[in-house]
């Protein structure tokens, strides 16, 4: 067991069982980053929190940053915590990691620095350098509307669908907000509405940018796809593709797109809007994108969504406190009715006989009868 700060330790399973150390320095929470959670006879007598993760380098622990991180902290208010993992120096020395960097605002560089000095022997695997590289380039907290993130929560669960492992419905969490019904926003954001039935389906912040590829020599069949499955964009380039509409998978999809692949309907009308596969597939443009959940363009209208500012409450004038409805019914109750129009801000009331503003409404409505036979 090695000091890292004041009331945080991190540790191997066999710190986890020493009881006598745990007491020594004053252990009273334990957080595990394991394959399996201690024994009960140990866990018991700690405030215990457990993290099923092995040590490989798919396995999300980015996701759990947020709750560990706050773990800790309320254990050092109250005692002091044991961080381990099986050996003390992959996982736990992720979950350490990430709270050094959020705590003290670190780099990820001087994060391990300082914690290498305390325990020289950490060695995140590859997967877990990439998530606190990412988890870096957030600013140190899990930003959940950051592109990079959206697109990593994605893949791992691309990973997990296409490995049969979907276990939870945390996958729900991946996925965008149903802008139906929802308040209008102000910041200025593109609505996306079905063509058919104008059915809200998704915003412009859920919509899934890439670079441009290579163009028509990434579809030659001698071209193999990424190693990484995510993009193949050897030219460099730095312009962004709007050639294709892909998206992040919004919840009014539902249980439907948890299928490998298949087709995207409208939830409303049913017409067909694209189509999403988890394994990914090739832009026009060349570049390769995973997931693809791909909407034809011609299939959704593009709504820009405005402000709406209130209008301003304008007192009635004292010498007029029953204009409007009830001044329009007095005079359509009288012998010769009139329609009250306002007409400027001093509501100067201009009125005009009803019977020769009906024959106007009625040759109006002649007019459109015609049009339309």
């Amino acid at each position: 067991m090695n000091y890292v700060q004041e009331c945080v330790y991190i540790g191997s399973a066999d710190d986890a069982y020493d009881t006598l150390s745990l007491a020594k320095h004053g252990i009273t929470h334990i957080l595990s980053v394991e394959h399996r959670p201690l024994r009960k006879e140990v866990s018991d007598d700690y405030v215990y929190k457990y993290v099923h993760a092995l040590d490989m380098d798919n396995v999300d622990l980015l996701s759990h940053f947020t709750e560990c991180i706050e773990f800790i902290d309320s254990a050092r208010q109250a005692g002091a915590v044991l961080v381990h993992c099986y050996f003390g120096q992959s996982r736990s020395a992720t979950i350490v990691l990430a709270w050094l960097m959020h705590k003290m605002a670190l780099t990820l560089d001087d994060a391990l620095l300082l914690l290498m000095k305390h325990r020289p022997q950490i060695r995140p695997n590859p997967g877990f350098h990439e998530q606190l590289e990412l988890f870096e380039s957030m600013g140190n907290v899990i930003d959940p509307h950051n592109e990079q993130y959206k697109l990593y929560r994605l893949n791992t669960l691309a990973r997990q669908i296409q490995a049969a492992q979907l276990s939870d419905a945390r996958h729900v969490d991946a996925f965008s907000a149903d802008p139906c019904g929802a308040q209008p926003s102000d910041k200025g954001d593109v609505l996306y509405k079905c063509k058919k039935c104008r059915r809200p389906l998704f915003k412009s912040t859920s919509r899934l940018s890439h670079k441009v590829g290579r163009g028509e020599v990434a579809f030659d069949w001698r071209s193999s796809l990424p190693s990484n499955g995510m993009s193949d964009q050897d030219d460099g380039s730095e312009s962004v593709c709007e050639q294709s509409l892909f998206i992040e998978p919004v919840k009014w999809m539902g249980e439907d797109v948890l299928a490998l692949e298949g087709k995207i309907a409208c939830p409303k009308c049913h017409a067909k809007l694209g189509s999403f596969t988890w394994s990914g597939e090739r832009c026009a443009c060349g570049t390769w994108v995973t997931p693809a959940f791909h909407i034809g363009p011609n299939k959704v209208d593009e709504c820009r969504i405005r402000a709406v500012q209130p209008l301003p409450s304008t007192p009635l004038p004292p010498h007029a406190p029953n204009t409007g409805i009830a001044q329009l019914t007095a005079s359509c109750n009288s012998p010769q009715p009139h329609v009250a129009m306002k007409t400027d801000v001093q509501t100067r009331m201009v009125e005009r006989p009803v019977a020769k503003v009906l024959p106007m409404v009625q040759s109006l409505c002649q007019d459109e009868a015609t049009q339309a036979q």
